[in-house]
């Protein structure tokens, strides 16, 4: 028997009217020696029974468990994985033809320990309006751990920590280095946390301008169409990851980035969280958010710094409702940002 050359992961819930779209994208590769491992968490609509029709095929695995979430679907897969690199889609999108193929032989020809590459996006919404764009690297690049603070900048400018599905992983650095899923984010950012983990320990790694992957982002299937208490400290886990990442590289003279950036960045994206319309969260509530941001190492420099004079106005707004802990004003301003960007919108619709 041939050795299994890529294990492609796919979390299964509730997905049944696009399921099989994704399925074949990942049957109709190219490559022979590739596994399919269906991981069905629990689903209470017929994606279930939708995966146990291709048992059949040799290169599918199906399994069916407990509902857990993407993460622990995720890491169960990985442990049940037998290929020797790991490949990760969503139940709803679809691979790019050949991107399997393709980014194995990269990553063979160079020994990489990732390769990642570019993604396709369409998003729809609720008016019925569709965005169509790409999230690519802008050139091809191979660099090693002894470099990667050189590249920093360009990971994180062109959406390399956004995603894990945008990416081949070999197996064993992932199994290695003992890398997760953290099982405590249940709404988003649990890419971004895993991403800077692996940015910081990988070997060798190689940007692919290529489109490999296609993301649908659809209204009606999205995670983030409700507020969920869980986005805001999932975000706040993802701030804390990349500050390590940021303290582990800028003692290196190729490492061009600041925190103080990164921290305002972080909290204008506080702030957009805060500002959805569905948002429920009491004063009180807040409050205590606020409390454990103050509170984390990610924004001790912040707070003793203050506002940068780089900064745009916005964020140097954001910054200083912070600093001086003006948290209920903070709640305010931001149903008040929710607002000026609903008529934003609504105006260029015009």
């Amino acid at each position: 028997m041939s050795k299994i050359q890529v294990s492609v992961i796919m979390p299964v819930y509730n997905s049944e009217e696009y399921l099989e779209t994704a399925i074949k994208s990942v049957l109709d590769q190219k490559m022979e020696d590739m596994e399919l491992l269906l991981v069905d968490d629990g689903s209470k609509d017929r994606s279930g029974e939708i995966c146990d029709k291709y048992k059949e095929d040799k290169r599918v695995r199906v399994f069916h468990k407990e509902n857990e979430g993407i993460c622990a679907t995720r890491n169960f897969a990985v442990d049940h994985a037998e290929g020797e690199y790991l490949v990760f889609i969503d139940n709803d999108d679809e691979l790019a033809a050949d991107v399997l193929e393709k980014n194995y032989a990269l990553a063979k020809k160079y020994d990489a320990d990732v390769v990642k590459y570019g993604c396709s996006i369409e998003e729809s919404f609720a008016n019925g309006y569709v965005d169509k764009r790409a999230n690519v690297f802008k050139k091809f690049r191979v660099f090693d751990r002894e470099h990667a603070a050189k590249y920093y900048a360009v990971a994180e400018k062109e959406r390399y920590f956004s995603y894990i599905w945008n990416g081949m992983y070999k197996k064993s650095f992932w199994t290695e280095n003992h890398l997760k899923f953290d099982t405590s984010i249940k709404c988003g950012f649990e890419d971004r946390v895993l991403n800077y983990e692996i940015f910081q320990i990988a070997g060798k790694q190689v940007l692919n301008p290529e489109i490999g992957y296609k993301y649908y982002q659809r209204f009606e299937h999205s995670t983030f169409k409700k507020f969920n208490r869980n986005m805001l400290y999932s975000c706040l886990l993802s701030a804390e990851a990349e500050y390590e990442l940021f303290q582990h590289l800028k003692s290196n003279p190729d490492f061009h980035s600041d925190w103080i950036q990164k921290s305002a960045e972080y909290l204008t994206e506080f702030l957009m969280l805060l500002s959805r319309s569905d948002n429920d969260m009491t004063k009180s509530e807040l409050t205590d958010f606020m409390r454990k941001l103050r509170k984390s190492k990610a924004f001790r420099d912040v707070q003793k710094k203050g506002s940068d004079k780089r900064l745009s106005m916005t964020k140097k707004g954001v910054v200083r409702l912070f600093v001086k802990g003006k948290y209920g004003l903070l709640l305010n301003v931001s149903r008040v940002y929710a607002r000026f960007i609903f008529l934003k919108k609504r105006m260029g619709k015009r």
